[in-house]
């Protein structure tokens, strides 16, 4: 839920609320300024230069298994990533950005999906989610920003490789800057 505060017994870490110990641990961040107020509660703040976070030995979900990611950004800087998982390759990647028109783009590796919709770094807060269904291809995937859904295109197979952790604010090269709130991953098609 993002809901830590300087305060929390851990302010560099951000709790996995659905109890299966996916807990993020906070990289390249001094201080507790980086828990605000979010959407719900509060919200990770990442200030763009070398801040993130990651989920020790948890690499999302993979494969061709259905899924739902969702969350909500806020953000004045385009061209950034919000969070990744997998590896480069066809079909193996998962990673979810702002382009440099501040459209929510999918990359899935060798195929993108980007919303139809533009300007979400305005400084408000966009919920974004994606829908993946089980065995899954590039075409029947959806992104949705604040609702408003993309379909993917082509019929190349989704299967997200499993050998690197999620990282959140980042994709190993440029870092987020703005705040992310109530991130959730479902095993599930939404």
């Amino acid at each position: 839920k993002m809901n830590e505060s300087s305060t929390s017994s851990s302010p560099g870490q951000a709790a996995d609320s659905s109890g299966n110990g996916r807990t993020a641990l906070l990289q390249g961040i001094t201080g507790t300024s980086h828990w605000v107020v979010g959407k719900f509660g509060n919200a990770l703040s990442l200030d763009g230069s070398n801040d993130y976070g990651f989920t020790l030995n948890y690499k999302g979900i993979t494969g061709n298994d259905r899924r739902t990611i969702a969350l909500w950004f806020k953000t004045s800087t385009a061209n950034k990533p919000i969070l990744q998982y997998g590896a480069s390759g066809t079909a193996t990647l998962f990673k979810l950005s702002l382009n440099s028109a501040g459209a929510a783009v999918l990359d899935l590796g060798g195929t993108s999906i980007t919303s139809s919709s533009t300007g979400h770094a305005d400084g408000n807060w966009h919920h974004l989610a994606v829908a993946i269904p089980a065995n899954g291809n590039t075409g029947n995937t959806k992104i949705y920003v604040d609702g408003t859904a993309t379909s993917g295109s082509g019929s190349t197979a989704i299967n997200t490789d499993n050998n690197n952790d999620l990282k959140i604010g980042t994709d190993g090269s440029a870092y987020f800057n703005g705040q992310i709130d109530d991130l959730r991953f479902y095993g599930a098609e939404l």
